[in-house]
């Protein structure tokens, strides 16, 4: 919201710099150098909105594929069982990095 009343507030203060131009308060330098801040705000208020907004896509995007992910594991004991050795070795070579076993005790590092 700060950024969209930002960006829509560029042509007010553009106008006011103007008209201080108009009448005299300000100086062609003082005139040119508000101009150039003023549009140098608001591109920087642009490209942090289009992050953000791009930020919120993805996310979205990443919870749909989280949703779909948790929905094909609740399955999952059906789909294992179905699996041939194979396909279940090529799994688990996908997610485990090392297993490390000694001294009574297992331990499995994940890829992560």
């Amino acid at each position: 919201m700060r950024l969209t009343r930002e960006i829509e507030a560029e042509q007010t203060k553009l106008l006011r710099q103007h008209e201080a131009y108009e009448r005299g308060i300000n100086s062609l330098e003082t005139y040119q150098a508000n101009i150039g801040r003023i549009r140098a705000e608001t591109a920087k208020s642009r490209t942090e909105q289009d992050g953000l907004q791009s930020l919120q896509h993805l996310t979205s995007q990443k919870a749909a594929a989280i949703g779909k992910l948790v929905a094909s594991f609740r399955d999952f004991d059906t789909l294992w069982n179905a699996m041939e050795l194979d396909e279940r070795k090529m799994i688990l070579r996908s997610i485990i990095k090392e297993i490390r076993a000694g001294n009574e005790k297992v331990e499995i590092d994940f890829i992560l």
